[in-house]
């Protein structure tokens, strides 16, 4: 796994994201502000219902942006501990997996030359977990009334 190949597809795909995101924030917002969305008695909420969708896909926007940027920034720091933008491999209770830390964005999956990678924020319980772990720790995380035993196999 090669982390600058990693990094250059994950943000490639949020920039298509974004692109995406916006013309539906584009559309939402439209029909919020449309004609044909104006009330027509006291109990149509078609305009309330189109602005909460219209600021929704705003800060989705916002949030999308913000990570663009920060791939454009190069802020990209090799440490020696898991932190923000560390490509981590791990043992997951028995199943390897590639986790790539970023401020924004967890949860996403990015297929990068057949393997996939999954974002994590140090905001999850899993993130926050594993952030300062280093090359062969092992990071016991608790889910509920789970237990999870996580091991750094490799630190890009």
């Amino acid at each position: 796994m090669n982390r600058k190949d990693v990094m250059t597809a994950v943000a490639k795909a949020f920039a298509v994201e974004l692109d995406g995101v916006e013309r539906m924030a584009a559309l939402a917002t439209a029909e919020a502000t449309s004609s044909e969305s104006k009330s027509e008695g006291k109990y149509d909420t078609r305009a309330t219902e189109a602005s909460y969708l219209a600021r929704g896909q705003a800060e989705r926007v916002g949030a999308l942006r913000r990570l663009v940027s920060w791939f454009e920034q190069d802020i990209i720091v090799q440490t020696k501990h898991v932190a923000i933008s560390s490509l981590v491999h791990v043992d997951d209770d028995g199943t390897q997996a590639w986790w790539l830390m970023l401020p924004d964005g967890g949860g996403r999956k990015i297929d990068v030359d057949g393997t996939t990678v999954v974002i994590l924020t140090p905001i999850s319980p899993v993130g926050g977990a594993m952030i300062g772990a280093h090359l062969g720790d092992e990071v016991e995380i608790w889910i509920g009334k789970r237990e999870r035993y996580i091991e750094v196999l490799e630190l890009l």
